[in-house]
């Protein structure tokens, strides 16, 4: 017996080592992975082996440590080489100083981390030269040069840093904010600050390939001095982003130059005496979209550039223009969209000269201007349609040749002061619309504003298909209602979608079409049941507008065949069976012939 139970042990000791490389389970790796004790090491404070300077606990610090500094004043430049967080006590009372020259932080490796330090007085407050670092909650100002440097440096996170007041007097070049240079990509910067920057560049630049950067939540004002100055520029560096960004009180707020890809949202650009948001230069396939520009010398300006778009932007209390394409002698600006967009008490709500050409400007409201659209200076073959044109001191004036229509149906523009009446009812002018500075005329000309939007329809159904206690192989009947609750004069067209794939369905109708807003339509529907007793259906039917495919209603669909004789009895003799103790007590009850009969039918005797 003993030895029987030692085989027994034996052979669920083997089980478990063949188990266990099977489950994922091994030992070893874990044991052979090295121990990395993460040290912190503290500067400035009073306690015991604190060090004095940041850089002396950086030198002795091991790669993955932590530098805590205290509250404090420390002159000195500092090299981080390791990789290492670098944590202040508090922004406000973390000071290092650079002394009044060279880098105050210079950043050479991998991976580091700074929060919470004013860093200033130095050529450059923050230098970095690596990649994957991240700087949150600090502040780089009262440098020469720049504030913080990104020299081929990609991939940082800086979030909620600031750099301003960054100056030479001596320098009127000098004073930069955030500089990234020489492919310094795929940087995001989250709620930073960059303002009273000196330098002839300004608040934030992007230079010589530095692509893929995205600025979110970010704000740029009061950059520039007598050689300019921008709130954000990109120069010869594609694929950047903004968004929800705000630019006010720069020399130029927003510089795109040869930056094709460049994506603008969400901005605001205010109170410059030059041009709110400025794409030139063949900055191709660019995008601002959602923003607003107004109080600037000129609001959104398009120039020597093609197929970039401007979309649902407002342009407002500008000195010139609103909006503009332009050409110049670096080229034309061919090929470009405004879409959606609101211009208004600008001198001229959208103007469109030398060279600019073959462009689309659509959905536009362009209104108390003193010119609505002005074109002029080989500015051909442009489209101009459905854009609303109302109470401009000039609503039109286009010397070139251009299209101002859509054709008929889809018409041309409304004008405020179209004089023209209209006999057959149909919304558009009987006679065209003659625009000022040649011989162009709008052919179709809409009597209202927004003419050309249709009202929309709007789905909606009723109805109850609902059955019990159906014969397998009978016919049903049912009635959905098709209601279109739509915008008043709109017209529904409708079909059915899908419906349940058991049984034979038939609509009468199965479609409709201009079906009137308020009106409704009884939908016959016919079933022949599935040949399958004691079985429950379900599903639904789905009517879709077909102008519309997000538009659709369902009607829910159940349906129930009964329980057969037979399947009665043999559910009577199960429950006969399982309960044997009651078989007597319900044939004293039923007497024996009933339960005589019910086995002889489910061929079981006594």
């Amino acid at each position: 017996m003993k030895s029987k139970f030692i085989g027994i042990c034996i052979c669920i000791l083997i089980i478990i080592i063949m188990i266990i490389p099977v489950s994922g389970i091994t030992l070893s790796e874990k044991v052979s992975q090295p121990f990395i004790a993460r040290d912190t090491l503290y500067v400035g404070g009073s306690g015991p082996n604190n060090y004095t300077t940041i850089q002396s606990a950086i030198d002795d610090a091991s790669a993955g440590d932590t530098i805590y500094v205290y509250n404090g004043i420390y002159y000195e430049n500092v090299i981080v080489s390791k990789t290492l967080d670098l944590v202040g006590e508090s922004r406000e009372n973390v000071i290092v100083d650079g002394g009044g020259g060279g880098k105050v932080v210079y950043l050479t490796v991998d991976e580091v981390s700074i929060t919470n330090f004013k860093i200033r007085n130095g050529e450059y407050g923050v230098y970095l030269s690596s990649s994957l670092n991240s700087i949150v909650n600090c502040e780089s100002y009262s440098n020469t040069r720049y504030g913080i440097y990104f020299d081929s440096s990609s991939n940082n996170n800086i979030v909620n840093s600031d750099s301003h007041d960054n100056t030479d007097p001596s320098s009127p070049s000098s004073g930069m904010g955030f500089w990234l240079t020489d492919s310094s990509s795929y940087n995001t910067f989250t709620g930073c600050n960059a303002y009273n920057n000196s330098g002839m560049y300004g608040g934030i630049t992007c230079v010589y390939s530095s692509s893929y950067n995205s600025f979110v939540d970010c704000t740029s004002y009061n950059n520039g001095g007598s050689l300019g100055g921008y709130g954000i520029r990109f120069d010869l560096s594609p694929h950047n982003s903004v968004m929800n960004s705000v630019f006010y009180g720069n020399i130029m707020n927003i510089c795109i130059i040869q930056s094709s890809y460049t994506n603008v949202t969400s901005c605001i650009s205010n109170n410059t005496n030059s041009i709110g948001i400025f794409v030139s230069h063949y900055s191709h396939y660019t995008t601002i979209m959602n923003c607003s520009s107004y109080n600037n010398r000129e609001g959104i300006l398009i120039r020597a550039c093609s197929n970039s778009k401007v979309i649902d932007c407002i342009a407002y209390d500008n000195n010139e223009y609103g909006i503009s394409i332009q050409g110049n002698w670096l080229g034309p600006a061919n090929y470009n969209n405004i879409i959606n967009c609101d211009s208004y008490n600008n001198t001229y709500g959208i103007y469109i000269f030398d060279s600019a050409g073959n462009n689309q400007i659509y959905h536009n409201n362009f209104n108390d201007n003193f010119y609505g659209i002005y074109i002029l200076d080989s500015s051909d073959n442009n489209q101009i349609y459905h854009n609303n044109f109302i109470d401009n001191t000039h609503n039109g004036y286009d010397s070139c040749s251009n299209t101002w229509d859509d054709g008929y149906p889809s018409g041309g523009n409304y004008w405020s002061d179209y004089n023209g009446e209209d006999n057959d009812g149909d919304g558009i002018g009987d006679t065209p619309y003659h625009i000022h500075g040649g011989g162009n005329k709008d052919m179709y000309p809409f009597m209202n504003p927004y003419g050309w939007e249709e009202a929309e329809p709007d789905l909606n159904c009723s109805g109850i298909l609902s059955w019990t206690d159906i014969s397998p192989g009978d016919t049903v009947y049912g009635t959905i209602t098709v209601e279109n609750i739509g915008e008043p004069d709109s017209l529904l067209d409708w079909d059915i979608d899908s419906y349940p794939e058991w049984g034979n369905w038939s609509f009468d109708p199965d479609s409709g079409d201009d079906l009137l807003a308020g009106e409704s339509i009884d939908i016959n529907v016919e079933i022949i049941v599935p040949d399958e007793p004691k079985t429950t259906f379900t599903g639904d039917v789905v009517i879709l507008n077909s102008e519309n495919a997000s538009d659709t209603c369902t009607i829910d669909v159940s349906l129930a065949t009964p329980v057969s004789q037979e399947q009665g009895y043999q559910q009577i003799l199960r429950f006969l069976q399982n309960h044997p103790n009651l078989f007597s007590v319900i044939r004293q009850i039923l007497g024996l012939e009933f339960l005589v009969q019910i086995l002889l039918f489910n061929f079981v005797y006594i």
